[in-house]
């Protein structure tokens, strides 16, 4: 099964709407596991898929993806990241 890890910087993937505007947010695998395209929860759960992983349903590729995310302690966005990040 092809594995993708996914980083989470704290931009895109982490944001939410807020009456502020979008602002990034933990738990982005909890959101992202809303969308049965991206995950295939009793597959998920046969495998044995860590809090911080998700399988897709089946590609129409005839494969499965293995999601991992790892999201950073403190969020970041990559638009303003310098070098040093």
């Amino acid at each position: 099964m092809p594995k993708i890890c996914v980083i989470c910087t704290g931009g895109t993937f982490a944001s939410v709407h807020s009456p502020l505007g979008y602002v990034a947010e933990k738990g982005v695998i909890t959101r992202l596991r809303m969308f049965k395209s991206l995950y295939d929860q009793e597959f998920s759960e046969l495998y044995g898929v860590a809090d911080d992983e998700c399988i897709t349903p089946v590609t129409p590729f005839h494969k499965r993806i293995l999601w991992k995310f790892h999201e950073f302690e403190v969020f970041l966005d990559s638009s303003n990241m310098n070098i040093d990040d």
